[in-house]
Order: structure tokens, then sequence, then C-alpha cells
């Protein structure tokens, strides 16, 4: 994850991973959209696009899948770490 926060747009521009042939980077990167859902109307005065919704929404879904699926298994043994 931190990785990620590293390559991410926060510290450099987006312009900079596309224009260098790294889209990849941009296009699948989670905190990218996430960052854009705020960005965007602040920064630029534009609306978010639906593939910033989309993925992060998507993203939201599929960590609170493993969330329920980890506390699911975990749950029997959580009053013995208590």
């Amino acid at each position: 994850m931190q990785s990620l926060w590293f390559v991410s747009p926060v510290y450099f521009e987006a312009k900079m991973f596309q224009n260098g042939g790294l889209h990849a980077l941009v296009d699948y990167n989670p905190i990218y959209h996430i960052l854009q859902l705020f960005r965007a109307p602040l920064l630029q005065g534009e609306w978010p696009t639906l593939a910033n919704y989309t993925f992060s929404l998507g993203t939201a879904l599929f960590f609170g899948l493993i969330t329920m699926y980890v506390g699911y298994k975990a749950e029997r043994k959580v009053i013995f770490y208590l």
C-alpha cells in the first residue's frame, strides 16, 4: 500500500505518468481514483468521471468483502485476544 502511495499522483502529476508510457500506474491505482473524487471538483472545477466513481466503489466493495471474510474467520478467536 505504501508503494502505491508513492507511485500515485499525490507527489507527481498524472500527466507525467501518462506521457511517460506508464498510464497503467494511474489507471489501475485505487488511490488516484479516490483522490480524483475530491481533487477534480476543487482544483479543476469538474465532476469526477464515471470511471473514478466505479473504481472507487469497486475498491471499497472488494476490501469490504475481504474484511467480512477475515472477520468471519476470526470471530471465534477474537475473545481470546481481548
